[in-house]
């Protein structure tokens, strides 16, 4: 189970971490959600949600490789949805459903192990999570708009740099959950 936490991990890191060089992420994140699916599979057994959640991280990388293909393809047009790429919206919807899933194996993996307060603390972080993720991603598209008027874009901003701060936060918890089989 520590190795299936540890790829968990990595390929949240991987995807997390997004460096760009001429247009092009060096660390592809389709292998970051392989390698989450990898941990997943390994916890399919024993965990209600792994199985749904290492399903829907294949089709991740799936859609992440014709996210990087399609502009090949068809030049750099972006699919706008009210001014955002449609193709990034529906990625981050099915992140937002995939961190969901590894939260409730989180969950039922601390119920399991009796360890109560760990519940509690992963149930609370998984609340603040989802409120600044929601947040920011209904948000953001307004923040490009609203950024004139102080106050709004101040609130925008405020929800979008806590989602990248429980964005990190979560992938520690996942780091200390790899630490709990030792």
């Amino acid at each position: 189970m520590r190795t299936a936490f540890l790829q968990l991990f990595f390929g949240y890191l991987i995807v997390l971490i997004g460096i760009d060089v001429g247009g092009f992420d060096l660390l592809f994140d389709p292998i970051g959600y392989l390698l989450i699916a990898a941990g997943l599979v390994k916890l399919a057994q024993r965990y209600d949600y792994a199985d749904t959640a290492y399903r829907l991280a294949f089709f991740l990388a799936f859609f992440g490789i014709i996210h990087v293909i399609v502009p090949i393809f068809l030049g750099s047009i972006p699919f706008l949805f009210f001014g955002v790429d449609l193709f990034d919206l529906i990625i981050s919807i099915l992140k937002l459903l995939l961190v969901y899933f590894i939260f409730q194996l989180l969950l039922q993996y601390s119920e399991r192990k009796q360890d109560f307060q760990l519940r509690a603390s992963t149930g609370a972080l998984q609340k603040m999570y989802f409120i600044f993720a929601l947040a920011s991603i209904i948000l953001s598209p307004v923040f490009l708009i609203a950024f004139p008027f102080a106050p709004i874009g101040l609130i925008i901003l405020i929800f979008v740099l806590g989602y990248a701060v429980v964005e990190v936060i979560f992938l520690v918890w996942l780091f200390k959950y790899s630490r709990l089989e030792g």
